[in-house]
């Protein structure tokens, strides 16, 4: 019993973390950036796109997030 709540938290701050750095990148400007370096943020950014797409993450307000992050992701990537 306690063995499974303790890997139940760990996973959800493995979560959390993962959560922050995604959202890091999301939120990033790339306008002061090198080209190579906006590339490479730019395709990360698709990277987390795809992969909450496919429900890899539980948080329940993603969802939300997600909308509002894509939106300003794909008007950042349009010009």
């Amino acid at each position: 019993m306690i063995r499974s709540k303790r890997i139940r938290i760990k996973k959800e701050l493995l979560e959390m973390k993962q959560f922050k750095a995604d959202e890091r990148v999301m939120m990033m400007d790339l306008n002061c950036l090198s080209e190579e370096q906006q590339e490479f943020y730019r395709l990360r950014r698709l990277e987390t796109l795809e992969k909450k797409k496919k429900g890899s993450v539980i948080c329940g307000t993603w969802n939300q997030k997600l909308v509002l992050n894509s939106a300003n992701v794909n008007l950042a990537l349009t010009f």
